[in-house]
């Protein structure tokens, strides 16, 4: 999932994977998001998404999501 911070919360996601019957809920990390994009031939795009400034720290919301569910693994 590619949790930003204007999005669902991520207990409330996790109780729903849950309910469902999803077995696992995983999030990535970008270390690193470049501010500019200075050569978009090398970079595939000429600016970084948007929503890329606004994801959370994984090991945050994985900890909310551990707090919110009993089965999931994360």
């Amino acid at each position: 999932m590619n949790m930003t911070w204007y999005g669902a919360p991520p207990g409330e996601v996790a109780k729903l994977a849950e309910k469902l019957g999803f077995e696992s809920m995983w999030m990535g990390e970008h270390i690193f998001i470049p501010a500019i994009v200075h050569d978009p031939k090398l970079h595939v795009v000429s600016e970084v998404p948007p929503n890329y400034k606004d994801m959370a720290d994984p090991f945050i919301w994985l900890t909310a999501a551990a707090v919110a569910t009993s089965r999931i693994n994360l």
